[in-house]
């Protein structure tokens, strides 16, 4: 299931977690890549720059991760 997340005015398929900036604004370069049986993430942690995941998810962008992942801007 996609769901729909607005930013401006406008919408767009959502199937994953996205980055905005403080404006508002969607930066399209962050996109990390969610694959499993169910592709879910239920649970965000902020630390620092880094973004902690968890869900029921197996692969991260290509990378295996099973159910916890922590992502960086670096890291895509």
């Amino acid at each position: 299931m996609l769901r729909r997340a607005g930013c401006g005015g406008f919408e767009f398929p959502q199937p994953a977690i996205r980055a905005y900036s403080f404006q508002g604004s969607l930066d399209p370069n962050w996109d990390p890549a969610y694959s499993g049986s169910y592709s879910l993430v239920w649970e965000l942690h902020v630390e620092g720059l880094r973004l902690h995941t968890g869900g029921q998810f197996k692969r991260v962008s290509g990378v295996t991760q099973n159910s916890k992942a922590r992502l960086s801007p670096a890291s895509l």
